[in-house]
């Protein structure tokens, strides 16, 4: 709405003239000479903001004194101006100015003569179409509810205050405008707005089953969920009762069905829930079950039905027969080679052919052995027994001695491996060799250098209580190598002819390949081969023998040899005096082998001096053997009948004799090769 200025004029009185605008401008004064006694009055206090009205006139001047000056008028809210206090004896107060629209209060009337009147407040609105403060808005309009109300306020800040209440299934809300407007509230979809009605999507409808909400009898309502057991069936009822349960079943092998409270969301159902499944096999109405159904029980369906007579399933096999009667047990001893079974000669004892398990036993005799005078890096480069005796004259001797103890079965040892994974041979990480000593048994066709199958008694005194080795070392087939060791072993060795010496090897160790198999030859009662009772797999095959005889492909086999076992071998005879290789030193028949390799042993051939063993002391030591004081290297030392008498450690102190002899030892280095045996 267009402003409307106003002037107010003035009286005149006492002088003072007193010109008001209504837009809130400050009125122009005048001042006369004289002026009235007395206090003047307090101009009148503005009134409220809004459409500004007409100034109230200024009140009369007090008698009296001088007039002073009228009170400040309160701000106006766009109201008149208040009446100006009453002057003094000298004249009439000036009249107040009226307050403008949206502009200042109404100037206070003149007090005595002379008084000046207070000026008016300014109104909080001001509709004029232009937002000023403190105005939250200004349309130009008095109409509330358009988004700007007449006191120039938003008409929609709070639509929980400002709005009329909505409908049922909606929400008031202020706009961007700031205007009330009602909107869906889906807050009430599924609640009932009336008899048998929900809100959906802001409108009141009819209730149905299916819209999720239980009303007009349902017992449920899941919504889209409903269906065949879902708890809610498509008529909105529970999809079992509880009283009396109406979900268990005429199947017992399926357990025990149950009607059971379920829930979709916050509504309520009620469904059938399966039981717990009874075990494959057990008994049933008509038979047993299988997999949750009672069916008829038959002859290899994986049950033992004691009803229908069965003993044992799975039907023919080793156990069981076509009709699932159990046959009689399979047993390893009991004469008949069995499924799982190599052999079974009727007993369980090892080192018979087939052993206390019945599986053939892989037996093994070196039937090639060469003393090596040289070293090999297998064996660490050290050789101090070998490289003691001069090779083409003493090792020639001796050699020939070995290759007749071989022949004679007389040198060499025998081994029983454990673990094969396959008894050709195959890869294997883990395998043992068990080593004994054994004789030949007796037989015209006897030659120890081709013994394929042939039978060797076992010295009880290598064998534990079970009839296995005592000795094993353990090892490995890798690329069809078979190595084994470091372990203990025996190893009988003829260094003169008749018997063998037994040396004792520490840290020892072997490297050989292994060779083709072949099925093992099979007995007339005698030697070579198994004998019929033994009841061997006739398509049984075995690896035959490992390494080559000859000097590339054979074998390699090092070990320690105690100082201990060489003092308990007699000196060989070609040593004493008389004998081919007659030593100059003059040993006797009292010395040993250990003696003769101390003090070392000369010949002299058609007066020509040669050496034919070296004097050579101990290089190693048993590491299980007790040491004798600070340890190896030991020195050995012969009395006057050369003999070894004494001994010093490393310190070159004096130790037990004996206590040295036990931990002192001579490396050594060997090439060998074996063949099949059949241990007795």
């Amino acid at each position: 709405m267009p402003l409307m200025k106003r002037l107010f004029v003035g009286i005149s009185l006492g002088g003072l003239l007193l010109v008001g605008c209504s837009d809130g401008s400050s009125p122009n004064t005048s001042t006369s000479s004289s002026s009235g006694s007395g206090s003047g009055g307090f101009g009148g206090t503005g009134g409220s903001g809004g459409f500004g009205g007409t100034g109230g006139d200024g009140g009369l001047g007090g008698t009296g004194g001088d007039g002073g000056l009228g009170g400040g008028g309160g701000m106006g809210g766009g109201g008149a101006g208040g009446m100006g206090g009453v002057g003094g004896t000298g004249g009439m107060g000036g009249v107040g100015g009226a307050g403008g629209m949206g502009g200042a209060g109404g100037m206070g009337g003149a007090g005595g003569a002379g008084g000046m009147g207070g000026a008016g407040g300014a109104p909080a609105c001001v509709v004029d179409g232009v937002v000023k403060p403190p105005e939250q808005c200004d349309d130009g309009n008095l109409v509330d509810g358009d988004g700007c109300d007449q006191d120039c306020t938003f008409s929609c800040v709070n639509p929980a205050t400002d709005c009329p209440a909505a409908p049922p299934c909606q929400q008031s809300a202020c706009i961007a405008n700031h205007t009330c407007v009602t909107l869906a509230d889906p807050a009430q979809n599924g609640t009932s707005c009336g008899p048998n009605a929900i809100c959906k999507d802001g409108v009141c409808a009819a209730a149905v089953c299916g819209d999720g909400v239980v009303q007009n009898g349902e017992q449920c309502d899941f919504g889209a969920a409903n269906g065949p057991n879902a708890g809610c069936e498509a008529n909105c009822t529970f999809s079992c009762t509880k009283g009396p349960d109406s979900c268990p079943d005429a199947e017992t092998c399926n357990g025990v069905e149950s009607c059971t409270t379920v829930m979709s969301g916050a509504n309520v159902g009620q469904k059938c829930m399966p039981g717990v499944q009874v075990l494959d096999c057990t008994a049933c109405a008509s038979g047993v079950c299988a997999s949750g159904v009672c069916k008829a029980s038959t002859c290899g369906d994986g049950c033992v039905d004691p009803t229908m007579g069965e003993q044992c399933e799975p039907p023919s096999t080793p156990l069981c027969d076509a009709m699932c009667k159990t046959v009689p047990s399979a047993m390893c001893g009991n004469a008949i080679r069995e499924v799982g079974e190599d052999c079974d000669d009727g007993n369980q004892v090892n080192l018979d052919g087939c052993d206390g398990s019945c599986k053939f036993e892989q037996d093994l005799r070196s039937n090639y052995l060469v003393m090596q005078f040289g070293t090999d890096t297998f064996c660490g480069t050290v050789n101090q027994l070998g490289q003691a005796i001069t090779a083409g004259v003493a090792g020639n001797q001796l050699q020939i001695n070995i290759d007749q103890g071989i022949s004679a079965g007389t040198t060499g040892f025998l081994a029983k491996m454990f673990g094969l994974a396959s008894l050709v041979g195959v890869d294997d990480p883990s395998v043992e060799v068990g080593v004994v000593r054994g004789t030949p048994v007796a037989g015209a066709a006897y030659n120890g250098s081709s013994d394929l199958d042939w039978w060797y008694n076992t010295n009880t005194a290598t064998l534990d209580a079970s009839r296995n080795p005592l000795d094993k070392l353990a090892g490995n087939i890798t690329g069809g190598v078979l190595q084994a060791g470091p372990g203990s072993m025996s190893l009988p060795l003829n260094f003169f002819p008749g018997n063998a010496t037994l040396l004792r090897l520490s840290s020892a160790k072997f490297r050989v390949s292994v060779n083709a198999g072949s099925v093992p030859l099979v007995s007339n009662g005698t030697p070579p081969g198994h004998l019929a009772s033994e009841h061997l797999n006739p398509a049984l095959q075995s690896f035959a023998s490992v390494g080559q005889k000859d000097a590339t492909f054979s074998g390699l086999l090092c070990g320690n040899i105690s100082a201990r076992s060489l003092a308990q071998a007699p000196i060989p005879s070609e040593f004493l005096p008389g004998g081919q290789l007659a030593c100059t030193q003059g040993y006797s028949a009292a010395n040993s082998l250990l003696d003769v390799i101390t003090s070392g042993c000369s010949i002299s051939p058609f007066g020509f001096p040669i050496v034919a063993i070296n004097a050579t002391q101990p290089d190693e030591a048993d590491p299980a053997a007790p040491v004798g004081g600070a340890g190896a290297p030991y020195k050995l030392t012969v009395n006057a009948q050369k003999v070894v008498a004494s001994c010093t450690d490393k310190n070159n102190t004096a130790v037990n004799v004996s206590t040295c002899l036990d931990a002192a030892a001579y490396s050594s280095f060997f090439r060998f090769a074996m063949g099949r045996v059949i241990l007795k």
